[in-house]
């Protein structure tokens, strides 16, 4: 796509269980443009989660990708010496982990581990390197730096390592943040203000975000445009304003359906019946068929084709583009 900073095509990850290996992600494509925020939405164990860190190559072992395009700023990353790809990876492109307290190293201060990718990617001084790491843990909120700094992950509280974890991802200024659901197990103040952190890297910065997340409500508040996923395929694209206005796959108006809000305070809330399959069962053509109430023989027997919704806008769907759902 014009005027994007990464195009992925045609992503499939498999993950090895026993001598076997079974689909967790299945012919993915998406673009996220330069200075935009997209966000992947979906159930836990979807895939969402994998996708996301196939784009650095971060696949823990026994997971793999096939072979896909992924473009950064127009070049096949996935396809360059690992030389280079280490001058880009924690650089151009950074990511945020869901799990700091796990994803920052407990015997490291918090000083040399927002440092380390300044020693790594730049040629700045120990004292150029001192004064960055400090207005940056400054600009991610956190007040009393030079006594945080000599701290270690577990003397801070979780919204304070999760900032840690923000500061340690765009200390270099990079191109593209792949945040992988930050605000998951945070109080809702410290959520808002994460999230606010977020709005500001992007704004300030002009950081392109790849944003992940369960929460439809973050999503509809943070991102320009989204992709809905289950089962490891998107179900349904477009910008966020399309989705939620004019959601045509049945799942995503299940989603949608199922939000708490003050209209329907007192009522009961519904919900998708069945159970996401896991990776390890074999998936229908359409993988939703089995829990949609409008499915057809068609859809246990043919994988649904991208239709086009609008100019922007398309869902994975055999019917949604002819008034049926």
């Amino acid at each position: 796509m014009e005027n994007s900073i990464l195009d992925v095509k045609k992503l499939s990850v498999y993950v090895t269980v026993g001598d076997r290996k079974f689909p967790a992600v299945r012919n993915v494509s998406f673009s996220v443009l330069k200075g935009e925020i997209f966000g992947i939405v979906g159930e836990s164990g979807c895939g969402k989660t994998l996708t996301a860190l196939s784009v650095p190559e971060l696949l823990s072992d026994g997971i793999f990708q096939s072979e896909s395009s992924v473009l950064f700023d127009g070049v096949p990353v996935h396809n360059l010496p690992a030389r280079e790809k280490r001058s880009i990876y924690g650089k151009d492109i950074s990511v945020i982990f869901q799990e700091p307290m796990t994803a920052l190293n407990p015997l490291v201060s918090i000083h040399k581990q927002v440092e380390e990718s300044l020693r790594l990617h730049t040629n700045m001084s120990k004292m150029q390197r001192h004064e960055r790491v400090k207005q940056c843990l400054l600009e991610v909120g956190i007040r009393n730096v030079e006594q945080v700094m000599e701290m270690y992950p577990h003397e801070l509280s979780g919204g304070m390592r999760q900032r840690v974890m923000i500061a340690s991802a765009v200390i270099c200024r990079p191109k593209l943040l792949i945040a992988d659901e930050p605000t998951t197990a945070l109080d809702m103040t410290t959520q808002n203000q994460v999230l606010g952190l977020m709005r500001k890297i992007n704004a300030s910065y002009g950081t392109a975000i790849l944003f992940i997340s369960h929460d439809l409500k973050v999503v509809s508040s943070l991102c320009n445009r989204m992709a809905v996923m289950y089962a490891g395929s998107f179900v349904e694209q477009g910008s966020v304003r399309d989705v939620f206005t004019n959601p045509c796959h049945e799942y995503t108006k299940g989603l949608l359906n199922s939000i708490p809000s003050a209209e329907k305070k007192g009522t009961r809330l519904e919900c998708i019946q069945g159970k996401v399959p896991s990776v390890t069962e074999s998936k229908m053509a359409c993988a939703f068929a089995p829990r949609c109430n409008k499915a057809e023989q068609q859809c246990y027997i043919q994988i649904p084709e991208k239709k086009v919704i609008s100019q922007d806008h398309c869902a994975w769907c055999h019917f949604s583009c002819k008034g049926e759902l």
